[in-house]
């Protein structure tokens, strides 16, 4: 993943920490496909990405133009702009900026980061593929401890891990199975020999229907996990002490789920080009 994404999944996860909520709507910005994001106070709608600047029916602020990159410049029109520190502490003057002590970094679930970050992309990877042929992204999670990767349903009902790469058997389903009588299917009488059917109507233009279903499929997987990260800031809202353990897992959570919805966004834009 390039290092401008991981830059805006840094972005995407600190504004949720900080109670933005995450639209469904991506920047429309040529060349961004971050999605929007908005102020607790709902007075700001903007992109982590290129820093635009939007209004309630998602216009750019002061009629920029969005065929470009974005701004370049600091203080420019459109980009946010975190506003400096200049309390004055002690004998400081007050256009003197105070620079905040580093805030400890949280401890990693592993002693190598290299491996956990190729593990999130594989996922990643494996869902996009899952979809593209006709999967469908579920609310419920692997079981597996230290896995936490959204399950994937087949088109005959199973469910799949692509990160363990292993199905996944609900009670419900156990106890289906576990059912010591079953009714055996009548016989069914040969078929006759038919002649070889018409060809249908419609077949042309198949294949941009099949795209235009997989858009949607990719919309929907967008939406349930922008649910899954509103909902996991607001746990982490709630409890006023986390754990370190805790607090680092809810992160890589939010860092995985950002970088599923950039990668779905991605793969939706493509398909949506090709129509």
């Amino acid at each position: 993943m390039s290092g401008g994404t991981e830059e805006s999944v840094a972005k995407l996860s600190t504004r949720l920490l900080e109670g933005w909520t995450m639209l469904s709507e991506t920047c429309p910005r040529k060349g961004c496909t971050v999605p929007l994001m908005r102020s607790r106070d709902n007075t700001e709608i903007s992109c982590v990405n290129c820093g635009t600047r939007y209004t309630d029916d998602y216009k750019p602020v002061g009629g920029l133009d969005l065929g470009g990159s974005g701004p370049t410049g600091q203080g420019e029109a459109g980009r946010y702009e975190p506003p400096p520190c200049s309390r004055p502490v002690g004998g400081v003057a007050r256009d003197t900026e105070v620079v905040a002590p580093p805030k400890p970094e949280p401890p990693r679930l592993s002693t190598s980061p290299a491996k956990p970050r190729k593990r999130r992309d594989d996922s990643c990877k494996g869902l996009a593929e899952k979809l593209l042929q006709g999967w469908t992204l579920t609310d419920q999670y692997c079981p597996v401890e230290q896995c936490l990767t959204p399950l994937v349903r087949s088109r005959d009902k199973k469910l799949l891990c692509v990160d363990c790469d292993k199905w996944v058997v609900t009670e419900n389903e156990a106890y289906a199975n576990a059912s010591p009588m079953k009714q055996e299917p009548a016989p069914t009488p040969p078929a006759k020999e038919a002649s070889a059917p018409a060809a249908p109507q419609g077949v042309v233009g198949s294949g941009a229907q099949a795209v235009r279903d997989h858009a949607g499929v990719c919309t929907r997987a967008i939406d349930v996990l922008f649910n899954k990260m509103n909902l996991c800031v607001n746990r982490m809202e709630r409890l006023n002490q986390v754990p370190g353990s805790e607090a680092s897992e809810l992160l890589e959570f939010l860092s995985n789920t950002s970088k599923t919805i950039l990668t779905m966004s991605d793969l939706r834009d493509c398909m949506e080009a090709t129509r």
